[in-house]
């Protein structure tokens, strides 16, 4: 087993903005980066760590259930694990030259990868412990891998063109698919209950049921494509690459696909990832780039530092970020995304653990991405909502009516816990004395059996007053009269109650000179 904290190099600017690049090296043995305090995480920044084992080529990468991202290692034939604060570990796979390939966290907490070159599913525990199991079809060429909603592994075998489940005891079951030499290369659970995949040969998007029922779709599909990964969207479509196709396409569950071109010709996208900031993140292993695509098909690309870095797999991390593998590169990288808009229910925990809507009224989606199941449980004295157990590729939405800080918690695994802390609003943002602001804490109008109250704090006073007092219009106007700042905060309340209500929001702060 060999630990290094690792070289990092850092990026920031979008692709078409000149590139300057400062790199922090340390030549031999392990490496160790001494960062400043100072690394600038704006949207789009990309931090590098080497990885120990030359000429690994780093491949697949998953998030696992203890916080940390892991990761294949195709030519060096091991696993590595890097924490998000950049210190990886490597472990050995037991069978030489089994080519590990791409990995996903399952369902027992442990991460599972696929053997292309030993025929093998393998099993790690997060200490690093390996088990190894045969498939029944010989030179299958296993490469997708992810866990299902059935509580199985589901893999692709590129070779023999089947689908097949693992069982968490080992136990595998092959699909054939009906397209010969069809090449399936991604797998991902979809919200309708099903899986969905990738035929890279024969350019199809393929759909198996639990059961092994299979669906094929090409429709609206360029010819040749050759679509690699896929993953589930925060609109609730599945979204894959196109490596030839240089596209990324979107899929819903009644078989409806859509392309978008990549702005870099032959960007050969690979990897795909679904983000808290709302949009999908992708590799372009020939463009060198990430790139970044919004549900409405508007693409950015940011370069990777190193060139010809050769960008493979992508995953977001509970730390809030996008991780990925630089093939050629033999570093991990990891992109700072946007700020948050949904949240991630990932099997450490939800990400971002604190959301802030833009305003009261807003609806909040907890896509579920995680390899277990998790659910949402509003944990206020309001009791607002209960959503019940979610699979992986589903998701969960709520509309906060009102201000306030909302706390929940993950109704299956309860110890996980978040907050949804929807602000008071004012505008404008400043004034003189005798301006009108505009102050909104809730909808419009107060769900049925609620209640808005409104705390402001005038300049000179030492205490909160009531403003506001069990009403159900959601805004009001304040003239203050004198030069200062004075704050404003709110809560959402049961009618007829002065006990059941969430606590104050967060205080918002208006400046009157």
């Amino acid at each position: 087993m060999l630990q290094a904290r690792t070289a990092k190099r850092f990026l920031t600017l979008p692709l078409a903005v000149g590139v300057g690049i400062s790199m922090l090296l340390t030549a031999g043995g392990p490496l160790t980066a001494h960062a400043s305090a100072s690394v600038p995480t704006a949207l789009g920044t990309i931090h590098e760590y080497a990885v120990p084992t030359l000429s690994s080529t780093p491949n697949g990468i998953a998030a696992g259930s203890d916080g940390n991202l892991w990761f294949t290692e195709y030519t060096s034939n091991k696993i590595g694990r890097i924490t998000p604060a950049g210190v990886i570990t490597e472990f050995t796979v037991p069978t030489a030259n089994s080519a590990p390939r791409q990995i996903a966290a399952g369902p027992d907490g442990n991460l599972w990868f696929t053997e292309f070159s030993a025929n093998q599913i393998g099993k790690i525990t997060t200490s690093g412990t390996i088990t190894e199991y045969t498939i029944p079809t010989a030179n299958s060429g296993p490469r997708g891998i992810v866990a299902g909603p059935d509580g199985n592994i589901w893999f692709t075998e590129f070779n023999s063109g089947k689908i097949a489940k693992i069982t968490t005891a080992g136990v595998v079951t092959e699909y054939t698919i009906p397209t010969a030499n069809s090449g399936p290369r991604g797998i991902e659970p979809g919200p309708d209950g099903n899986l969905w995949f990738t035929e890279n040969t024969s350019s199809k998007i393929g759909k198996i049921t639990t059961s092994g029922v299979i669906t094929e779709y090409t429709t609206g599909l360029t010819a040749n494509s050759q679509p690699a990964r896929i993953r589930i969207g925060p609109n609730g479509n599945l979204w894959f690459t196109e490596n030839i196709g240089n596209k990324i396409g979107e899929i819903t569950t009644s078989g409806t696909i859509s392309e978008f071109s990549i702005p870099t010709s032959a960007s050969a996208p690979v990897g795909i990832t679904p983000s808290a900031d709302g949009t999908l993140w992708f590799t372009e292993n020939g463009g060198n780039n990430i790139g970044d695509i919004t549900t409405s098909g508007t693409i950015t690309e940011y370069p990777v530092p190193t060139s010809g870095a050769g960008p493979q797999d992508i995953v977001a991390g509970s730390d809030g970020n996008i991780w990925f593998t630089e093939q050629t590169g033999n570093q991990i990288g990891v992109i700072t995304p946007g700020p948050a808009k949904i949240v991630l229910s990932l099997d450490k925990g939800f990400v971002p653990s604190t959301l802030t809507p833009a305003a009261p009224g807003a609806t909040v989606e907890w896509l579920f991405v995680g390899a277990e199941s998790h659910g949402v449980t509003d944990s206020t004295k309001l009791k607002l909502f209960v959503s019940g157990a979610h699979n992986a590729g589903t998701s969960y939405s709520f509309v906060y009516s009102g201000a306030g800080a909302f706390k929940y918690k993950d109704s299956v695994h309860t110890t996980l816990t978040g907050t949804v802390s929807v602000p008071v609003t004012g505008t404008p943002a400043s004034g003189a004395p005798g301006t009108t602001f505009t102050i909104t804490f809730g909808a419009a109008t107060a769900p049925t059996g609620f209640v808005y109250d409104l705390q402001v704090k005038a300049v000179g006073s030492k205490s909160y007053v009531l403003l506001k007092n069990g009403v159900t219009a959601g805004s009001t106007t304040y003239a203050p009269t004198k030069a200062g700042k004075y704050l404003f905060k709110a809560r959402l309340r049961k009618s007829g109650s002065t006990t059941l209500a969430s606590p104050y929001s967060a205080v918002l702060t208006l400046t009157v000179t």
